[in-house]
């Protein structure tokens, strides 16, 4: 998986251009979505477009094969219909880091209301080029430009001014994705608006805070020295935390102090994306109680980042095991709020027949004695019948039933659902949030943070894909449309051989030459294969008769060619390095496959001679060990 990742993010960077552009088709196509759908909108900035100039760009659409993509586009997918404002999920996109944009990394993620599109650029088996826009519906998102303001109001705002109006309330706001995509930026933004709505133009509140980190099956309290806290479950299936310091403030700056204290506890770690990364889960707790009223607790969940095993491949074995276990909670996590939203996933036992069935030997018995037939033979013949009874019977027994085992993701309303099993007992941090789960009436919004960058795609596609099972079926809330990313015009010059030159690329290249721009004049309309074919004494009429210089014409086109065959030979062996997930020479030419049409497969590249053989083992003292690559072979001496 670690060879494939590398492989993938290689590609990305090394076909930048083509992906970039092609992403660039994809805003085009939102843009022409909204001409056709503001048409009638006299306000609109699309409406001074006149309409045949809107038929024209469809038609360009049309003939690059994006007719689905602008289909896509123009009816985005919406979320399940529900009443219920329980349960919400949010994306927000931070900006492309400077030191990103200046390694070549692009803007890979795309927010358009409450819908978010990942643009994933592959490259093939077959050395194509393509864009997989995974489009992923969720209740709102929010890209770069942003403020926290804005944010905080659209995700948390509504569940902290439930709370504050009336006793009873609880509601959390879990921050989860890719370490280094701000969780706890975002976090602490909005531990800050919670203080003002808390503590501005409010009076009566009495507020007590508690935070505890989470680190693997350990629980510590960062209000008590780091103390051990225990996790118990009452009888009423509500979780107390035992030893657990609860501090009380009085004021906005009070209760930002203590938040920032306990902040400052947190254990962190460098990692490849972040140096000052989370590895734990925090939990803030807030209690707030006015009057005789039952109190409301709000909770802010930062979980720590997720990595994948790419990340892993420079950490130590107690850096690894950390990461394995914070996935192993996230994955429970999600697992409780499917449980929750009712959603089965389970799966079901499905019986499957390979090989021959009743029915293709029916088939073949008939077939059989109609060609018997047809040739003149006796259909009749006991021995001929014998034999064909005989071929049957061997078909049918050589059919194999097996058991496939198919995961379900089906709401509970339908036929064969049932209800699920909630895991929080599972890992120490579902368990602390019980409550979450078990709760008819707590309000939660989880916000996924994403990076944009080309690199960090399977962060990001992974991180969307946790939050909408946890908001709906997967079937309903994704989808994937996948273009070609084609070849762009400055690969194209770079790589097209001399003999394809155009009589205008012939210029250029002659102009960009201080020893033949003012000294050459080519006949209008002559092309590199014209050129080409030319000798030296005929090169000597475009050269003013000089043959000194027509000696140097001929040498120089002859020069060029052979560069461009290079540069070309160098970007067919960058390609099959990145197939194989080798390394990468950074001063060798960029791939190219001038011609390639969007569906249509590229030539392989010829496979390398087969190597002889190495002498065989003694039979006497052979030992097989399968391994992860293969199977290796020990004896004695020899080794392979």
């Amino acid at each position: 998986m670690a060879l494939r990742n590398r492989t993938i993010r290689g590609a990305r960077l090394e076909y930048r251009d083509r992906f970039r552009a092609s992403i660039g088709e994809f805003h085009a196509c939102r843009a022409i979505c909204q001409i056709l759908q503001q048409e009638g909108d006299v306000e609109s900035s699309w409406s001074c477009i006149p309409r045949d100039c809107v038929s024209l760009i469809l038609s360009f659409f049309t003939t690059m094969d994006l007719v689905g993509l602008i289909d896509a586009v123009a009816a985005p997918l919406s979320l399940p219909a529900d009443d219920s404002d329980a349960f919400r999920v949010f994306a927000r996109k931070r900006p492309l880091w400077e030191r990103e944009d200046e390694a070549g990394e692009y803007d890979s993620v795309t927010t358009c209301g409450g819908t978010v599109y990942v643009h994933d650029a592959r490259l093939d088996r077959e050395h194509r080029t393509l864009v997989e826009h995974r489009e992923f519906a969720v209740d709102g998102a929010f890209d770069e430009a942003a403020e926290d303001g804005a944010v905080y109001e659209g995700t948390a705002g509504p569940l902290v001014d439930d709370a504050l109006q009336r006793g009873g309330a609880r509601a959390t706001v879990v921050f989860f994705g890719q370490t280094g995509t701000g969780k706890t930026r975002s976090a602490v933004a909005f531990q800050e608006r919670i203080a003002a709505a808390v503590f501005d133009d409010r009076d009566g509140f009495a507020v007590s805070v508690s935070c505890v980190e989470i680190r693997g099956k350990i629980c510590t309290d960062l209000l008590g020295e780091r103390a051990r806290v225990k996790v118990l479950e009452g009888a009423a299936h509500e979780m107390h935390l035992h030893g657990a310091v609860e501090a009380r403030a009085d004021s906005k700056a009070g209760l930002l102090e203590v938040l920032t204290a306990a902040a400052a506890l947190r254990s962190v770690r460098a990692t490849a994306n972040n140096e000052q990364s989370s590895r734990s889960h925090c939990v803030f707790t807030l209690t707030v109680k006015k009057g005789d009223r039952e109190p409301s607790v709000l909770r802010l969940v930062d979980l720590a980042g997720s990595e994948r095993n790419d990340e892993q491949k420079r950490h130590a074995r107690s850096a690894v095991l950390e990461t394995v276990e914070i996935n192993r909670t996230l994955s429970t996590l999600k697992d409780c709020f499917r449980a929750v939203r009712g959603l089965d996933v389970d799966h079901e036992v499905v019986k499957e027949t390979w090989g021959y069935t009743e029915a293709m030997v029916a088939e073949y018995r008939s077939k059989k004695l109609e060609d018997w037939r047809r040739r003149g033979l006796d259909a009749t013949d006991p021995r001929r019948l014998e034999w064909l009874e005989a071929q049957c019977n061997r078909r049918l027994a050589s059919a194999v039933e097996f058991t496939k085992i198919k995961p379900l993701a089906a709401p509970r309303e339908s036929a064969h659902a049932r209800k699920l099993r909630c895991p929080y007992r599972d890992t120490l941090l579902s368990k602390l949030l019980a409550d979450m789960f078990l709760s008819p009436k707590h309000r939660v919004a989880v916000v996924s943070t994403l990076s944009p960058s080309a690199t960090d795609v399977e962060h990001s596609r992974r991180t969307l894909e946790t939050v909408c099972a946890m908001r709906g079926a997967a079937e309903m809330v994704q989808r994937v449309i996948t273009v070609a990313a084609r070849q762009t015009l400055s690969e194209k010059e770079q790589y097209e051989p001399v003999v394809k030159w155009s009589a205008a690329r012939v210029r250029q290249w002659l102009a960009g030459r201080d020893d033949f721009a003012s000294t050459v004049r080519l006949k209008a309309g002559a092309t590199g294969k014209d050129l080409l074919r030319l000798p030296k004494p005929r090169l000597r009429a475009f050269c003013g008769g000089d043959e000194a210089l027509a000696a140097a014409l001929f040498q120089a086109l002859r020069d060029e060619s052979k560069a461009q065959d290079a540069r070309a030979r160098a970007a067919r062996n960058r390609k099959t390095a990145l197939m194989r997930g080798e390394a990468l020479d950074d001063g060798a030419a960029a791939p190219e496959d001038a011609g390639a049409a969007p569906n249509e497969a590229l030539p392989k590249p010829p496979s390398p001679a087969k190597a002889a053989r190495p002498p065989a083992p003694p039979t006497n003292r052979c030992t097989f060990v399968s391994t992860g690559a293969g199977i290796m072979i020990h004896d004695g001496d020899a080794r392979q």
